[in-house]
This record gives structure tokens, C-alpha cells and sequence, in this order.
């Protein structure tokens, strides 16, 4: 989810997420999961703000021979 700049710490966020949440409460849903990235601390301070609780890690690797020699 992103909102415009201009909308950023205006709550917009905040009822897109209720939102969401009510509609998966209609559709008998008992939980609503969430992915972002690791470096997106914004976000992860948002959704935690929210009542979002970090679950795990996932690790990632290229097998691109030339991302990993970038990475070397």
C-alpha cells in the first residue's frame, strides 16, 4: 500500500488498512498478513503502529551468476 506524499501522516493510511481489515472480516477471514521489506522501516513502524506483529525472516539469494559477483 503507498499513499500520495502529499497524504503521508494524514490518517489516509490508517483507514485504507480498516478498510481492508472490515472487508476481510466480511469475507470470514481471522487474520490478515503482511508483507514488506526488511529496509522499509517506515512501513514496518506503520504496521506495528497498527497492532502488526513481525512473524519471521526470509533470505533471499540470486543465483545470478552476475549479481553474485557484483556482490563478491
Amino acid at each position: 500500500m503507498a499513499v500520495a506524499p502529499e497524504a503521508v501522516r494524514g490518517g489516509l493510511g490508517r483507514r485504507l488498512m480498516a478498510a481492508a481489515e472490515e472487508w476481510a472480516r466480511d469475507q470470514g477471514l481471522r487474520h490478515v498478513t503482511l508483507e514488506t521489506g526488511a529496509a522499509n522501516t517506515t512501513a514496518r513502524r506503520f504496521y506495528a503502529a497498527l497492532g502488526y506483529t513481525e512473524e519471521g525472516v526470509r533470505l533471499t539469494r540470486s543465483l545470478d551468476r552476475a549479481v553474485q559477483a557484483r556482490l563478491s
